[in-house]
């Protein structure tokens, strides 16, 4: 269809929008791919989000762009999805495990994910809990954008 319409001047894009995970939707990872999902402040797990910080999550994701990219469209949208937030119906993430190591290793001490929470919305000054986990997802969402 693609080459059809570039005859009348028209060109293709793709946006993955939800293809790639932006939200459950009723959706549910697939076993045989086995990334651990997102969880939220609450503790509430995705049913089909990944972790941003799960190896075979990024690696999924960057074939999921290779493949699109085989399809040459004009345009190919690179979506914000493996960012920490705005994930449907989840709040703020991401406090799996993993997360939860990875703070508490900048943090050098360990902390529950109830505590860390409430640390990084306290009043007042920004707290060190606060810049570990912007930190953190700001560096993750680097990452992954330049595997893609």
């Amino acid at each position: 269809m693609q080459d059809k319409l570039a005859t009348i001047g028209v060109t293709t894009s793709l946006n993955p929008f939800s293809t790639i995970m932006q939200n459950d939707r009723g959706k549910t990872i697939n076993p045989e791919i086995g990334f651990e999902p997102l969880v939220d402040l609450n503790g509430r797990v995705a049913t089909m989000m990944g972790c941003p910080a799960d190896p075979k999550w990024k690696n999924y994701l960057t074939a999921c762009y290779a493949q699109f990219a085989t399809l040459h469209p004009k345009e190919l949208w690179l979506e914000d999805d493996f960012r920490h937030f705005n994930h449907s119906p989840l709040k703020l993430a991401c406090f799996c495990d993993r997360h939860m190591k990875i703070y508490e290793e900048k943090l050098g001490r360990p902390i529950s994910r109830v505590d860390f929470v409430q640390r990084i919305f306290a009043p007042g000054a920004p707290t060190e809990e606060r810049r570990v986990y912007l930190e953190t997802a700001r560096q993750e969402m680097i990452d992954v954008a330049a595997m893609i």
